[in-house]
């Protein structure tokens, strides 16, 4: 958060415009991830590249990733929808996302299972800490605070 009278630091991509988490992608529950693109498909695999940023950042398997429609109600609003720049723009973007919403997932495991960052790994959507501990990333997802923006 920008302290009052600086500007917010600049995001890559539609992130900047669009920076709430929760526009982006969500944690189900079941272990799915739901991702809600601000871009549609016009022929160019734009969904299907989407879907593997965010099942790659998050270490999640590529068939447990839920594309929603495109909705500007609840996904973001990136505007126009042309060849590459989706990917620069859109794909950057949620790439960042992802990557943000699993390093909070991280915080929140090494918190619960009292050890270090250095000390987890993430594999297919399980967290593990060397010590033998894991968690499954939904029912650390279930404890994250709702304004997670």
């Amino acid at each position: 958060m920008a302290s009052a009278g600086t500007q917010p630091r600049k995001l890559p991509g539609s992130l900047n415009a669009n920076r709430r988490l929760d526009r982006w992608l969500r944690v189900n529950r079941d272990g799915t991830v739901t991702v809600f693109p601000g871009k549609v498909e016009i022929g160019q695999g734009i969904l299907t590249a989407l879907t593997q940023i965010v099942a790659e950042e998050l270490d999640v398997a590529l068939e447990r990733i839920r594309l929603a429609p495109t909705d500007t109600s609840y996904s973001p609003d990136e505007g126009m929808t042309s060849g590459s720049q989706s990917i620069t723009d859109g794909g950057t973007a949620l790439r960042y996302a992802a990557a943000e919403t699993r390093d909070l997932l991280l915080q929140r495991a090494a918190a619960k299972l009292g050890v270090s960052l250095e000390q987890l790994a993430v594999a297919d959507g399980v967290i593990t800490a060397r010590s033998f501990f894991s968690a499954c990333l939904r029912r650390l997802f279930e404890r994250l605070p709702s304004c997670f923006s």
